[in-house]
């Protein structure tokens, strides 16, 4: 993952001189998500920064800000696009890239395509372009949410960021609760988008795009809608190999990476899934990793053993440690919102074991 975050008045310029502390405070903020480079570039009436965490591409070439030749257009970027390449070699063909990074195809794809980019695009991700040329910000999310952007505005500003710490460490945010969001969050256990637990900021939701101007006009829009009533014209006995081929696809096309890779494997239906087509897939032997408890009735690793002997993975196992009062600051300080999920907690040792061997993991989250 990476960090981003920006800043734009509205009919006004920048003081850099108070703006460039700021701009390096909300770097170290969020450089837990992105230790491999902090960039940022200042417009008159704006700034943009990136923490970057590589994945493709890891040479400085595909360092961000990513800037336009003309320096008219910037884009910071978190996520991952799966079908750059193949977006670069139909639709880009007439451009030079001085990288092979997934950002660079988003940016050069916003020039050809402006906002309707979006439809092309294939991957999780949470990005903005400030085009200096129409005095616009333009801020996207993959269509699922899986990637976070987080916004704030008044009459004389619009701030957004990966993270609410980032958002919250400037001066002119205040830091009070929204009720309304809290509320919610007691009634189904999570807070609901929107809203983000402090009033005056919001989340952008999943599957939207928004635009907003240096006058202060700002616009949201949704981009895409999932179709529950489609059909599918198919034999019964036909669905299980369709059913294995969109698998096995979404698989492949997430094992694109430059770095180190692994899968969170519970020994359940999604994960050892997951797992199998990985290992399938790769041209070597995948990475797996194991969560599990001293008490038996709770302990799911006999399972994940029999996938990893299976599917001969380098397999860690991590057990859950009775010392929740240590983590659980460290804890809320990353998730930031609160949500009623006890699983949190092996979540946090296995994420935090895995850290040491592996950039990216591929999980059955939300299967």
């Amino acid at each position: 993952m990476c960090g981003i975050a920006g800043k734009l008045l509205f009919s006004q310029k920048l003081n850099k001189k108070t703006e460039v502390p700021v701009i390096e405070k909300i770097r170290e903020v969020l450089k837990h998500r992105g230790p491999d480079h902090q960039g940022y570039k200042i417009y008159q009436n704006g700034w943009f920064l990136a923490d970057r965490l590589s994945i493709i591409d890891i040479t400085s070439a595909a360092n961000q800000p990513v800037i336009s030749e003309d320096g008219k257009i910037c884009l910071v970027f978190n996520g991952e696009i799966y079908n750059f390449r193949e977006l670069k070699s139909i639709y880009l063909k007439k451009y030079s890239f001085k990288s092979d990074s997934d950002a660079e195809v988003l940016l050069r794809l916003y020039q050809e395509k402006d906002t309707g980019c979006l439809s092309y695009l294939r991957g999780m991700f949470a990005f903005a372009i400030w085009d200096e040329r129409k005095k616009r910000l333009f801020l996207a999310r993959d269509r699922i949410g899986k990637k976070p952007i987080k916004y704030y505005f008044d009459n004389n500003c619009f701030i957004f960021a990966s993270e609410l710490k980032a958002i919250l460490s400037l001066p002119e945010v205040k830091k009070e609760p929204d009720w309304q969001a809290i509320g919610g969050y007691l009634k189904s256990g999570y807070v609901r988008s929107p809203l983000t637990g402090f009033k005056g900021i919001y989340k952008l939701p999943p599957a939207s795009y928004m635009t907003v101007t240096d006058s202060g006009k700002i616009r949201t829009e949704s981009y895409w809608k999932l179709d529950f009533n489609s059909k599918l014209d198919l034999p019964e006995e036909n669905w299980q190999q369709l059913l294995e081929n969109k698998l096995r696809e979404s698989v492949r096309i997430r094992l694109k990476s430059d770095v180190p890779l692994g899968v969170h494997l519970s020994g359940g239906i999604d994960s050892s899934i997951i797992t199998a087509l990985a290992s399938e897939e790769s041209s070597g032997n995948i990475k797996t990793f194991t969560v599990g408890f001293d008490e038996k009735d709770y302990d799911e690793m006999q399972y994940a053993r029999k996938i990893t002997a299976l599917y001969k993975t380098e397999h860690s196992e991590i057990k859950v440690q009775p010392n929740i009062e240590e983590i659980w600051p460290k804890m809320m300080y990353q998730f930031e919102e609160p949500f009623a999920d006890p699983s949190m907690i092996p979540t946090w040792y296995l994420m935090s074991a895995t850290k040491g061997h592996v950039k990216v993991v591929l999980n059955g989250d939300g299967g």
